[in-house]
């Protein structure tokens, strides 16, 4: 049962191994079909004419450059310029050494400086030229070629001997020149980063114990501002007199001695004198240790994570190698290479430009959704403010034709009142006119009245029955021949008269009722 069971699992992880050797072999074939496809049908694009194929030359150059200069590991040629650029860089720190013994000044070794120095400069000069050269190989702009490190480096190593042809004389100024030349040609010892991982690796582990190194920084400034300010007020003397040479005289000095402490290398420059501050240096020499060995167990978990990082790319490198291009020719191995990881870069900048296209897609469905609620919302809202101006037209509408219907009623009363009181005043005149008092004077101005009473309209009337009481109450509508006959006619006049008048003043006032509600 054993020998099955074992005879299985070495089957099962034979045949896993196998589905992942499968699934990188159709990967590269894949990458490989489409790099090469793209190139093809460039080339035959810009074989059309002179120009084309002159462009297509520049590219292969460009190419074959930029893989001798960056990959040592793609032919012999490539190693030769890899070993001549390192041992140019480490003529270049001799230089250096060499100058400090020799800073005098002797003909011999300035002429021999000068000729290392002119070699260096052509050979640092002609490898920045062709990196310039072939940046455009695969699809890089100019702009990240001169802002990279690397290359601004290169550019400063490039630097001394420029300037160092503006000398002419030995003056003070040119001196302090020279000694800046000497200076910045330093630099050229970082242009070893391209050919040592491990310098890439620390730089990559500080870049990801960058937090933690500000952190550090931090801790430790105001921990030295802090202790530097107490030792200084513990150690400080007025009297000058008995202040010795290695007491604490200011907080420069404190700061300086606190830095010492804190790191354990203690100088001996600067030592307390009291008993408040020895005890005082005990604990910053204690926080000091605690708080920078943290930092530093914290950097070397990430060094380790960066190194186990960079072993597993470099197995990813060997499976890549191995299986994207064991069919190809020996001469066109690194190109296609570097064609089918320039084409990895190009799918994985695919992939993150989908999934963030994704993002918005759905950033864009949510906020279409809660725009259609918004929508929702608003359109019944309008609906139900519609509806509610709707109903209050309605009412108005009902109320008008209401208040129509009242005032047509009121001026039917107001018309039938008015024709009775015309028709009782007829009949009044009629009554006076058979009574054997009358005459035809009086007959005559009656019938003048009640023709101007027809024609008179409904706003007028008041003021024509105020005309008819004058002419009542004159001389000359009225002839009595006795004085007992006129005071009785006088008296029934003026009855009826103020009987009109009531009956008027009450129709008005229903009339102004009415148009108020």
């Amino acid at each position: 049962m054993k020998k099955s069971n074992s005879s299985n699992s070495s089957s099962v992880s034979k045949q896993s191994q196998s589905k992942q050797l499968h699934n990188l072999q159709t990967k590269a074939t894949f990458l490989r079909k489409l790099k090469t496809e793209d190139f093809s049908l460039r080339r035959k694009l810009m074989n059309q004419n002179v120009i084309g194929k002159f462009k297509v030359l520049i590219k292969e150059c460009q190419q074959h450059v930029y893989i001798l200069l960056e990959d040592p590991q793609s032919s012999i040629l490539a190693k030769v310029i890899q070993i001549i650029l390192l041992l140019s860089i480490l003529l270049s720190c001799i230089t250096i050494i060499v100058d400090s013994i020799y800073e005098s000044g002797n003909e011999t070794y300035d002429s021999a400086s000068s000729t290392v120095e002119l070699y260096l400069f052509v050979f640092f000069g002609t490898e920045y030229i062709l990196r310039l050269f072939s940046t455009s190989a695969f699809d890089r702009s100019l702009l990240q070629f001169i802002i990279s490190p690397m290359n601004l480096i290169d550019f400063v190593s490039i630097l001394p001997f420029l300037l160092s042809l503006t000398l002419t004389s030995g003056s003070f100024s040119q001196l302090r020149v020279l000694r800046l030349i000497r200076f910045i040609r330093i630099f050229r010892l970082f242009k070893l980063s391209r050919f040592m991982k491990e310098i890439s690796m620390l730089a990559d582990t500080v870049k990801n114990s960058l937090k933690d190194i500000l952190m550090l920084i931090v801790m430790l400034l105001l921990m030295v501002i802090f202790f530097s300010t107490i030792i200084y007020y513990l150690e400080y003397n007025e009297d000058e007199s008995d202040q010795g040479e290695n007491q604490i005289k200011s907080i420069p000095d404190a700061i300086w001695w606190c830095v010492v402490t804190m790191t354990t290398v203690g100088y001996g420059d600067l030592i307390p004198q009291t008993i408040q501050g020895k005890f005082i240096a005990c604990i910053t020499a204690l926080l000091g240790t605690t708080t920078i060995s943290l930092p530093v167990a914290i950097m070397g978990i990430n060094f380790y994570r960066t190194l186990k990082e960079n072993d597993e790319n470099v197995e990813i490198d060997k499976l890549k190698q191995k299986y994207s291009i064991s069919h190809e020719a020996a001469s066109n191995d690194q190109l296609n290479l570097r064609e089918l990881q320039f084409m990895e870069n190009r799918l994985e900048q695919l992939y993150e430009n989908n999934e963030k296209v994704l993002d918005y897609l759905e950033q864009s469905q949510q906020l279409f959704d809660e725009l259609t609620a918004d929508l929702m919302s608003l359109y019944k809202a309008l609906s139900e403010e519609i509806d509610l101006h709707l109903e209050y037209r309605m009412k108005r509408l009902k109320m008008k034709q209401r208040i129509m219907k009242i005032e047509k009623n009121i001026e039917q009363k107001k018309s039938i009142e008015l024709n009775q009181l015309i028709h009782s005043y007829r009949e009044n005149q009629r009554k006076i006119a058979l009574s054997p008092m009358m005459d035809e004077s009086r007959i005559e101005s009656v019938n003048s009245i009640q023709s101007r009473l027809q024609s008179a309209g409904n706003t007028k009337r008041s003021s024509r029955i105020c005309q008819i009481k004058h002419l009542k109450s004159s001389k000359k509508f009225l002839l009595m021949p006795t004085v007992n006959q006129r005071v009785s006619i006088f008296r029934f006049m003026k009855f009826t008269c103020l009987i009109q008048w009531m009956i008027l003043l009450k129709t008005i006032n229903k009339l102004d009722k009415a148009k108020q509600k």
